[in-house]
């Protein structure tokens, strides 16, 4: 049997336990304790929770956190948007067609006229249906082009034509749809009569943008047109052209 087996061990247990049993504080010491300090203490000092409420006030200065970011998010902009993807796009396609169809539809510029033409017949043989040639030199146009008007009286003479470094800054600008040079070159085929006996080969070797004025009224307007050139070959004869068609979508006129 080892020495703390010895009944005499669990004796001398006894009497410290009894001996210490009378230096422990009596009920209720603590609680008094703590109200003493408490009253001497600044105000923010007083308020004590129970442990068992500490969890519970976590959680809570958790969730006020949390409410106080997103606030703060959404007064600043940062999550606007996300819910209303679809109306804000919306909005801004309506806004840009409107700011791009400002002066409504506009007047047609001057009709294709033999005037326009080499001379030589050109007028009488472009009333074939051209082609592009495969190494015309073509220009790459953006899917819309500004419109420019100006006060009729104090702006060019309708029918005047510009090229586009030359229009005069400050006019006011507004944007349409643009359709490409070899669509447009379709419109050739307009310039002139129909085709004499033998069909003629119209063949559209470059074009470029120009501006050509269109007055009516009081208001002018300057209007982006290709202008294209090429050949005629009619038999054993060729002839140049240049011609002068729109270069915006058919829906900009009126």
């Amino acid at each position: 049997m080892s020495e703390f087996d010895d009944p005499g061990v669990d004796e001398l247990q006894r009497q410290l336990d009894a001996a210490f049993a009378s230096t422990r504080p009596r009920r209720g010491f603590e609680d008094e304790l703590w109200r003493r300090l408490e009253a001497r203490g600044p105000w923010w000092r007083r308020v004590r929770f129970p442990a068992r409420a500490l969890p519970a006030l976590g959680g809570l200065v958790g969730v006020l956190l949390v409410g106080f970011l997103v606030v703060t998010l959404v007064s600043s902009g940062a999550l606007r948007g996300h819910g209303t993807a679809g109306a804000g796009s919306a909005t801004t396609a309506a806004g840009r067609a409107k700011e791009e169809l400002t002066f409504g539809a506009l007047p047609r510029p001057p009709a294709i006229q033999a005037s326009q033409l080499a001379p030589g017949g050109a007028g009488q043989a472009l009333g074939a249906f051209p082609r592009v040639s495969d190494k015309a030199a073509l220009p790459a146009v953006p899917p819309r082009l500004p419109v420019y008007r100006y006060t009729a009286s104090t702006g060019p003479r309708n029918g005047a034509v510009l090229e586009q470094a030359s229009v005069p800054p400050g006019l006011e600008t507004a944007y349409y749809r643009t359709r490409v040079p070899a669509d447009a070159a379709g419109e050739v085929r307009t310039a002139g009569p129909s085709a004499p006996s033998q069909p003629p080969e119209v063949i559209v070797t470059s074009a470029r943008i120009v501006y050509v004025a269109v007055t009516e009224g009081s208001v002018g307007y300057l209007e982006p047109m290709y202008e294209l050139s090429g050949i005629q070959k009619v038999g054993e004869t060729t002839t140049p052209f240049v011609v002068r068609v729109p270069a915006l979508a058919a829906d900009a006129f009126r």
